[in-house]
Formats: C-alpha cells, sequence, structure tokens
C-alpha cells in the first residue's frame, strides 16, 4: 500500500508523529526555539515601534471634531504569547484609541485611522532596523501590515497593526472583565468575531501563562500545520493557527497537565493527541469559561460542531466556516506515516551494514548512503530483495518494505548467494526454508523456551492470583497464547479473563465496563510494587470511531518484563459477565446462555471473553504436531501480512488459528507440517469462498439459536464462526484480499516445494464445513438482511492512495464517486471505479457485488493509467 509522505515530516526529515517525546524536544529546541538574542533584539525593535505608534503617531489628529488619543499600546501574536518560531515571527500591534465610543465607531472610522498610521509610518526609521510597509488589497482594510527586519539578521517579523475600541479598560492579572461588555458586545456583534481584536490582551494572557513546555509543543503544533500547508495555496480558508494553539492548551489540560510535579512532560504523546483532536474535528466542542459565563455561549453551542471557542470573545467561534476538513487529512497523512524500518544490507553472503530510513526512501538515496558510508561507487552498484532488483527510482514502500528487511548489494564482480547468511544476527527467513525443513525450523525457531515458558507462567499467575484476591471476584481465567499453548518464541500475550459478580447480565457488561476497568487499573498501580516484575500500565482511555462516537475500552492493556532481561508480555485484562458458570472439559453450555447473548443485540464478539474458557479449550485440546502449525502460521501472519500492511484492518489471529484446525480437521491422516500449511495457504487465496463453523458448543436444536446461525450464515464469505460464540464471525469488516494476496505468493516459494521445486501436495480439504445444513443458494448473501454497519474503502489512482472514505455496504457506486467528487475535485464523468479488473456500475451498491469489508478500489479517469495494486 503506498503512503503519501507527510510535507511537515519530509521538511523536519523526521516522523514527527512517531518521534520519540526526547527526540522531539531536541528538535524543538535546536531547529524551532528562536534565538534568544534575536528574540532580545526583535522585543526591543517592537517595543520602539509600540513606543512611536503611542508617542507620535495621533499628534494633532482629530476624528469627528475631537482629539484622537491612545489609550494603550498592546502586543499580541506570536512575539506577545512568547510561542515565536525560529525564522517565522509574527506581532499584532493593537492601538487603543480614545476616538472610538463603541464597538461601532471601530467599525466605521477604522480606515481614517489606518490611513492616518500609514502615513506616520512610512517616514519611520528605527535604530538597527528598517520598517517596510505592505500594500493591503483591500479597499476598507482591518489591519496595516508591514514587516521589521533586523540589520544583523535575514529573518523578518511580519507585523500587523490594529485600531480597536478598548472595552477592557485597564487589565491586571487575574482580571475578569465585568459581564455587561459581553451584553454589549452580543447586542452590537453576536457571531462572527469581528471584534476579537478587543481582547487581545485576553488572548495573549491566555496563552502567555502556560508553562514552557506547553509553549514549546505550541511551537511543534505551529510548525506542522504551517510546514504542511505552506506549498499549498490552493487550500483556502483555513482555521487561524490561534485555533491550534488553543486545541493545544486543551490537549494539555485534558491528558498532561499533572498534579504530580514529577511527572514527566511527553511531547510526543501530546502531539499526536492534538493530531487526534484534528482528526475527530467533527465532534468537537471546546470552550473556557475564564473570562466570561456559560450563559454568553447558549446560540454558540448549539450549533454544529467543530465548535472551538474563543476563550476571551464568545461571539469567535474556530470551528465555523473554516475548512477543518483538509486540516484533518493533514493529521491523517500525518500519523499514518509508517514507521521506519532498518534495512540490513549484506555483499557476498557478509553483512555490510544496516541503516534506519522512512519506508519512503527512495532506492537511489539508500545507495547514496551506502556510498557515503561504505565509499562504494553508485555506478557499481544494484540492490535486491531477495532476487528482484530494486530499481533506483522507486521507494521502498512501493516494493512492499514497511518493516525491517535485508537487502542483497552486488557490484561489478561481486558474488552473492540468495539463502545462507554469516552474520550472527540472521536466521534463515521462513520463505527460504525448503518445505521438507519446515519441522526443525519451527522447533529451532519458533517454539517458546522452557525458561522463558516458566518465567511467563510465574509472572501471569502472580497477577491472576493478585486480581482473585479482589473482592467480586468469581474466578480468574487465563486465555490468549499463554492460554492455549500456542506461545510464539521472543513474543507473547496473556488475557486474563476476570469474572465479577457485579455483573449479572451481558447488559451490565456492557454499561458499566468502563469503570470497572478503571478500578482494575488503580488497584494495579498500587500493587505493582509487590510483583518482581517490571510492570508498564497505560492509563485505559475512550477513544472514538470514525464517526465520533466515544467507545469504551474492552480490556486494560500492559506489559511486564522480567528483571533478567527477557521479552515483554503484553497482558489484556478483560471483566466480563460469568455466562457459563462452572466449566469443565467436555461439559457443553446451557442453550439458555446463548438465546441470552443474541436477546442483548451483541454486537459481532462483543462479549467473546464471556467464553473464553471454550475458546481455550477448543484449541488447547489440539494435538502438539498442530500446535507447531498454528505457530508456523501465526508468525507467517505477523511476519508477511501483518508488518506489510500497517495501519490496515486485517483479521485477528484467531480467525487464522480456527481456519488452520479446520484444516487439520478434514485430513489428519499422515500428517505433514508443510502440506498442512500448503492446504491452509490454498484455502486463504480463496476467502470468499470461506464458510466454516462448528456445533461443538452450540448448534442448530434450540430454535433462536438455530435462527440466528442460519442468517449469520446467509452473510456473504469469508465465514469463520467463532466455536465458542455465534456472534462472532472472525475478521468481518477487514481486508482479507490483501492476506489472499500474501498466501498465493508464499505458495510460490521454496518453504511451499518438495525437494524436486515441485508445489507440495494439498489436501482435499473443502471450502466450507461439511455438515452445513444449508443449500448453497442459502449460502448466497441476502442484501435484505443484516449487513456490516460500515467498510473502509481505500481509492487508488496510478498506484497511489488518493483518499479513504467509510460507507455502508448499501451505498450505490454513484455516491462513492459524488464523495470523490466533493473530496478531490474530480469530475464524476471522467470516472471509472474498479475491484480488480470488474468495472462497477454506478446504478448498482457495494453490497450488490460482494464489498462488505474493507477493499480497495481503483479510479481510472480519462488520461489515465491504473494498474493493478
Amino acid at each position: 500500500m503506498f503512503h503519501h509522505a507527510c510535507a511537515a515530516c519530509s521538511k523536519a526529515n523526521m516522523d514527527l508523529c512517531k518521534a520519540k517525546a526526547k527526540d522531539l524536544d531536541i528538535f524543538i529546541s535546536e531547529k524551532l526555539q528562536p534565538n534568544e538574542r534575536f528574540l532580545s533584539q526583535m522585543a526591543t525593535a517592537v517595543d520602539s515601534v509600540c513606543t512611536f505608534l503611542k508617542e507620535n503617531c495621533f499628534k494633532e489628529v482629530q476624528v469627528k471634531g475631537s482629539k484622537v488619543k491612545v489609550l494603550k499600546v498592546v502586543k499580541g501574536g506570536s512575539t506577545g504569547k512568547g510561542t515565536t518560531l525560529k525564522g517565522r515571527s509574527d506581532a499584532d500591534l493593537v492601538v487603543f484609541l480614545s476616538c472610538f465610543a463603541d464597538y461601532r465607531d471601530q467599525e466605521d472610522n477604522r480606515r481614517e485611522i489606518i490611513d492616518e498610521i500609514r502615513k506616520k509610518l512610512e517616514p519611520y526609521k528605527g535604530r538597527g532596523f528598517t520598517v517596510t510597509i505592505e500594500n493591503s488589497k483591500w479597499s476598507k482594510p482591518r489591519v496595516l501590515s508591514f514587516q521589521l527586519k533586523l540589520d544583523n539578521y535575514e529573518d523578518v517579523v511580519e507585523c500587523d497593526v490594529l485600531p480597536a475600541y478598548d472595552p477592557l479598560g485597564q487589565v491586571t492579572k487575574d482580571y475578569r472583565p465585568d459581564p455587561r461588555v459581553y451584553s454589549n458586545l452580543l447586542r452590537t456583534c453576536p457571531e462572527g468575531g469581528g471584534f476579537s481584536t478587543c481582547f487581545t490582551e485576553l488572548q495573549r494572557d491566555f496563552v502567555k501563562c502556560r508553562p514552557t513546555k506547553v509553549k514549546s509543543l505550541i511551537r511543534l503544533v505551529k510548525y506542522w500545520y504551517k510546514s504542511y500547508f505552506e506549498d499549498k495555496p490552493e487550500v483556502k480558508k483555513l482555521p487561524p493557527k490561534y485555533a491550534l494553539e488553543l486545541l493545544t492548551i486543551r490537549a494539555w489540560e485534558e491528558d498532561g497537565k499533572k498534579d504530580d510535579e514529577n511527572t514527566k512532560f511527553n511531547t510526543a504523546e501530546l502531539f499526536r493527541k492534538v493530531l487526534e483532536m484534528v482528526l475527530n474535528y467533527r465532534t468537537l466542542c471546546v470552550y473556557w469559561l475564564k473570562y466570561y459565563d456559560i450563559d454568553f455561549l447558549e446560540s454558540q453551542l448549539s450549533k454544529r460542531r467543530p465548535i472551538i471557542m474563543d476563550p476571551a470573545d464568545p461571539t469567535g467561534n474556530f470551528g465555523e466556516g473554516y475548512c477543518w476538513a483538509e486540516v484533518a487529512r493533514a493529521a491523517e497523512v500525518c500519523m499514518s506515516q509508517p514507521p521506519s524500518v532498518e534495512l540490513v544490507i549484506t555483499q557476498d553472503n557478509q553483512f555490510l551494514l544496516s541503516v534506519s530510513v522512512s519506508p519512503n526512501t527512495k532506492i537511489q538515496q539508500v545507495k547514496e548512503r551506502i556510498q557515503l558510508e561504505r565509499g562504494i561507487s553508485i555506478d557499481t552498484m544494484s540492490l535486491f530483495l531477495g532476487d528482484q532488483e530494486l530499481l533506483s527510482q522507486c521507494t521502498l514502500v512501493q516494493y512492499g518494505i514497511f518493516s525491517s528487511t535485508m537487502l542483497k548489494l552486488k557490484t561489478q564482480g561481486s558474488y552473492y548467494a540468495a539463502r545462507n547468511h554469516s552474520h550472527p544476527g540472521f536466521r534463515m527467513e521462513l520463505y527460504d526454508v525448503p518445505g521438507h525443513k519446515l519441522d526443525e525450523w519451527i522447533m529451532n525457531n519458533l517454539q517458546s523456551t522452557s525458561t522463558f515458558n516458566k518465567e511467563l507462567k510465574n509472572a501471569v499467575h502472580r497477577i491472576a492470583e493478585i486480581l482473585k484476591t479482589q473482592e467480586g471476584v468469581i474466578k480468574v481465567v487465563k486465555g490468549g497464547s499463554t492460554g492455549k499453548g500456542t506461545l510464539l518464541k521472543d513474543t507473547s500475550d496473556a488475557d486474563l479473563v476476570i469474572f465479577l459478580q457485579c455483573f449479572k447480565s451481558f447488559q451490565d457488561q456492557r454499561e458499566i465496563r468502563g469503570p470497572v476497568i478503571s478500578k482494575i487499573y488503580q488497584m494495579l498501580k498500587k500493587c505493582r510494587q509487590s510483583i518482581a516484575f517490571d510492570m508498564d500500565i497505560p492509563e485505559p482511555k475512550e477513544r472514538r470511531d470514525p464517526w465520533g462516537n466515544l467507545i469504551t475500552p474492552r480490556s486494560l492493556t500492559f506489559t511486564i518484563k522480567s528483571r533478567k532481561g527477557s521479552p515483554p508480555i503484553e497482558v489484556d485484562v478483560l471483566p466480563a459477565f460469568d455466562a457459563i458458570g462452572n466449566f469443565s472439559r467436555g461439559s457443553i453450555p446451557d442453550p439458555q446462555v446463548y438465546v441470552s447473548l443474541i436477546e442483548a443485540r451483541a454486537g459481532p464478539s462483543e462479549f467473546s471473553p464471556c467464553f473464553t474458557e471454550l475458546q481455550k479449550d477448543f484449541v488447547k485440546i489440539s494435538p502438539t504436531k498442530l500446535k507447531s502449525l498454528i505457530r508456523l502460521v501465526k508468525h507467517w501472519y505477523k511476519q508477511y501480512v501483518k508488518s506489510k500492511y500497517p495501519g490496515i484492518p486485517l483479521p485477528h489471529k484467531y480467525a487464522l488459528e480456527l481456519l488452520t484446525i479446520h484444516v487439520w480437521q478434514k485430513d489428519s491422516r499422515d500428517f505433514k507440517t508443510e502440506e498442512g500449511f500448503c492446504t491452509f495457504l490454498k484455502l486463504l487465496s480463496r476467502p470468499r469462498d470461506l464458510c466454516i463453523y462448528w456445533t461443538k458448543y452450540y448448534n442448530f436444536q434450540n430454535p433462536v439459536v438455530s435462527n440466528f446461525l442460519k442468517e449469520q450464515l446467509k452473510k456473504p464469505g469469508p465465514i469463520i464462526l467463532d466455536p465458542a460464540d455465534p456472534t462472532g464471525i472472525m475478521g468481518l469488516d477487514t481486508c482479507w484480499d490483501l492476506v489472499a494476496k500474501e498466501a498465493a505468493f508464499c505458495l510460490t516459494q521454496p518453504c511451499c516445494k518438495n525437494r524436486g521445486g515441485d508445489p507440495l501436495r494439498a489436501w482435499d480439504v473443502p471450502l466450507s464445513s461439511s455438515h452445513t445444513l444449508m443449500s448453497l443458494e442459502c449460502l448466497r448473501p441476502s442484501y435484505s438482511s443484516e449487513q456490516p454497519s460500515s467498510l473502509k474503502l481505500v481509492i487508488i489512482q496510478d498506484d497511489q492512495v488518493l483518499l479513504s472514505v467509510f460507507v455502508r455496504p448499501n451505498t450505490k457506486i454513484q455516491q462513492v464517486k459524488e464523495r470523490i467528487q466533493s473530496e478531490m475535485g474530480i469530475s464524476i464523468d471522467t470516472m471509472s471505479l474498479f475491484r480488480e479488473d470488474q468495472e462497477l456500475m454506478s446504478h448498482y451498491t457495494l453490497a450488490q457485488y460482494g464489498i462488505f469489508s474493507g477493499t480497495i478500489l481503483k479510479l481510472k479517469t480519462q488520461g489515465s493509467y491504473c494498474t493493478i495494486l
């Protein structure tokens, strides 16, 4: 999948969204923080201009027969707030005048005042700096703009002089305006922020009083915002940077403002928080009540989101009338940047060097890096990924390189081999392993060591014992790969499902899960000192789905790490309703359990933790050879699919475990790992035809359960039904096509070939369960039945991602085209949309083409060339 490079990240030469806090702090200090000497000289120059405006600008000037007096001159903008960016300074010089008796006077007489200021400033010569006045393109300008340049610096300060009415008088520390100030404002101008300059002192003080770290974060956000859009003049009506400053302050107030002074301010986390807020702009409602009461916001808060209120001016809503969609798109681009990858370069089977680069790096740039570090001429170089030569003009991402990868360097006169690597840091990759050696490779590379197993068991057991001692806990059950016995070497996960007395039903679990998880978090924080392991327990937080709905976390996720240096263990603690009661191996739940589940209108797998004992039992009883195959499948999925498509919704690994068990159950005679793996891949390469389920724990005998199952099995494939939870269609609304693509490629590799290089025999395993009780006609998609609520369409053009949209399966192709036209400005008349090689007709819906999950569509327009991704 091609990723657009974020302009701000490219200019910064670092991934701003994924950088560590320490690296961001250094970047801000070195690249964004202005020189102290420059700041001092700039402040002196601006003060000189302010003094001139106050003392010399209006001598003997009259308006409406009265002499004009300057009441005060206030510095605003980044200069006044203390958030100046290196090379990008600005200052608002607000001149409060006696001739403005109210807001309307400011509106009516502003042009005459600006002309007078221009007349006086044009001949003005400062000491150590020059002033250059800009011509306004407006017939009734609101400001007089000029550039101030210090003699010894290239940087200039963009200055605006704004004449204003003074409704506040003398502003002191902790000042709060008389409510009549805002009452008069709302009578004069109820909306639009047209007189915000009158409140410059309050706006300035609102930002200026923030800690230095917050101001540094504001600089970073402003840098990202300016850098992204400065080369995009076609984008109109962008929000003012003051709106981004306010969002930054709100992000700090919500997540970064700590009562504990020793708690470290995390720039990286807060920067991502600001981007997330921008991304979810349609749900924003941000305001403060420092200077005015809630009564003044009555009309504003009833408006459509986003709402971002000026804390000093209740008529100023920065969410209204601005193109936040463009800013959200910029945030999405920045947040979707793939993480940096480590390239290990080998030559003649010997380790040469390793470099860390962005996936958007061109092959030519990699070669230049090799030349710089090893002195090898670029003209003699060829780089290979496996047996494929990489072209200099292409990027790593265009070759699907998103994770740490080994490249082979071949130069004129050198010899290289594709298989054996002498560098001690490497092991033979799965795709290089001959099929008949898979068992040996699994044992050496995927089987967890007994020492680590013991350590893991001890760590999980200790946490489980702590949970069991808490009041109201019925039992704690271990799930995940730890509970099922399918651990991978050096990677592990454990699910600890805590069954609680306070959950009397599925509905209880849904409604009070959030507070329960918060209590578990507080309890584990207090107890972690009693465990002989390092525990990193991040605070659980609600998140929003793409439509702005709040989603309560399903679990408390944290990591534990032995102080002996073993790899970390990820633990999920999931509170659950004890639906099945006492469970013993071989027992079957009462059908009424599943009737209650169905009547609770459970979402897909919403209550799957309630059935952890059944899921665990279903996998754990598998023979050792099958568990080895499951490990192989999980490794393949993690190494060659998940790492290749970061950020793309992919099926859960449990779905692949179930498919592996299906393969085993249908033909386990004379089991050979390599043949079982090939059979699994062949089934996976045709995901839309899969319809697999079991009747071990539920069946068609109860009429409620039977009707529900029939509706589930009518849905379009792939269907892999959780054997313990009939609501769980594994991998619903995920990109199975990408998994199928990699499975088809894996079948061409040495691991799926015999000693003679021919494809291995695959077993004759059906794509659907042999005990399916319905005809094929019944299994066809029923478009009137309940379909997945939404899906993500990724639109590509000429092998590049154009945009992503969330739609429903009943959306017509014509509506998708209208969305593309709205977002990208491409005429519908020139569009053709394709799914692989099939053109999609405008009057049909996505469902009629069998599109119910995340899918890639190709856009072809007149004159464009579209290839298969």
